[in-house]
């Protein structure tokens, strides 16, 4: 997922920072290989109006540590009802629920950044059946930026 309009911003962020916020595959597999541990889902919130689902998760490590807050807003009238299914179960995490459904969605970043504790993007995720709309924030003290332990 490369940003698009202004790449300046990029600068700013240290190599782990950018290839964390433009990977275009899955948080959950791409942070276990990062840390060569084990990340978990857990969906800390979950409601439903007329129109969307609103889901707040985090991303773990086994020792409790949070390396992922995310919000995602899931378009009820776009998705499909397998895809609602599954984000209504509540087991399977988003990425895995776009795994197994969709082939060809289409990631866009929307917006990314930095805070002097935390960096972040907004994205949305389209495809056939399927639409998110996702903020994750990043804690900086989590990932020992500029070291990496082997």
């Amino acid at each position: 997922m490369i940003p698009t309009g202004n790449r300046s911003g990029a600068k700013i962020l240290e190599p782990v920072e950018r290839m964390i916020l433009f990977n275009d595959g899955t948080n959950q597999l791409l942070l276990s290989a990062f840390f060569n541990e084990e990340i978990k889902v857990i969906v800390l919130r979950q409601e439903e109006n007329d129109e969307s689902i609103a889901r707040t998760s985090t991303l773990i490590k086994p020792d409790g540590t949070v390396v992922c807050y995310a919000d995602t807003k899931i378009m009820k009238k776009v998705c499909s009802s397998s895809v609602l299914a599954k984000v209504k179960n509540r087991c399977i995490p988003l990425g895995g629920i776009i795994k197994s459904e969709h082939k060809g969605v289409e990631k866009k970043l929307i917006s990314f950044g930095k805070g002097s504790d935390r960096f972040f993007r907004k994205y949305e995720i389209a495809g056939d059946g399927l639409y998110f709309i996702i903020n994750e924030e990043f804690p900086i003290s989590a990932f020992k930026v500029g070291t990496v332990e082997t």
